[in-house]
């Protein structure tokens, strides 16, 4: 009985999906945001959709959805919409997350001010490498949220602010293949990064607007990609309940 509930339950989170992709237009742009709990992926998504900011957040459960029109169109004339799902950052739920991870066009890795265990060595490779399974061609950007606070739990005598820029050129190397004994610690390999805060909205549309960029640039109007979830219902957790939403 136990197994069939928990079947029965991802089967609605599956159903719920494919009804969101019978609403979409013929092609989406699929960016997926992934990151330890806690760092604020949530609260960002939120800032940049409906202006507020919770205080004290629930946790994401499984995951949820955001969407909004991009600025082009298919060959038959259709808004392409841009889809962005927000991962659970617990580590129960990384199947679920493999799942969105999958074919995603932007991978964007989120990392807290006040979460020393998100720029962790093991945290940042589990993500990275999920990327590198799961989406190879897609384009990693790395945020450093929470800059609001006073706090400075970085282990870094430059402090956050040379913490992520540590963290862009390494995962720029292990994405590009420079192995990690090399030595390189130039910046040539950095990935893109941005600094946010949910709270108040700091470096919020600057992030959005360089994915809307990117969008422009590689969804053209006769190519696109049909968003594709490739989910597997025998494996993943119960979802929460967010829908997706027009800005």
């Amino acid at each position: 009985m136990k197994k069939l509930k928990k079947i029965l339950s991802c089967l609605g989170g599956f159903l719920a999906v494919t009804a969101l992709m019978s609403q979409t237009s013929a092609m989406d742009f699929k960016v997926v945001l992934l990151g330890t709990s806690g760092v604020g992926k949530t609260s960002v998504l939120k800032r940049r959709f409906t202006g507020g900011f919770e205080s004290d957040p629930t946790a994401t459960v499984g995951y949820g959805f955001f969407k909004e029109e991009s600025n082009t169109t298919d060959a038959q004339g259709h808004q392409n919409m841009i889809c962005f799902i927000d991962t659970a950052g617990q580590e129960r739920f990384a199947s679920v997350s493999a799942n969105f991870v999958r074919g995603s066009h932007v991978a964007i890795l989120m990392v807290s001010k006040d979460k020393s265990d998100s720029v962790s060595e093991d945290a940042v490779n589990r993500i990275v490498n999920l990327v590198l399974d799961y989406a190879p061609d897609s384009r990693v950007i790395l945020v450093g949220n929470k800059v609001d606070l006073d706090t400075d739990d970085m282990l870094s005598e430059g402090g956050f602010g040379e913490v992520v820029e540590k963290l862009a050129i390494r995962i720029g190397n292990k994405l590009t293949g420079v192995p990690e004994d090399s030595g390189d610690k130039e910046n040539n390999n950095a990935i893109e990064h941005f600094f946010t805060s949910a709270r108040t909205g700091e470096g919020v549309n600057e992030l959005f607007d360089a994915i809307r960029d990117i969008v422009d640039n590689q969804m053209q109007p006769s190519i696109g990609q049909n968003l594709d979830m490739n989910l597997d219902i025998t494996k993943s957790e119960p979802h929460d309940k967010k829908t997706c939403c027009k800005k």
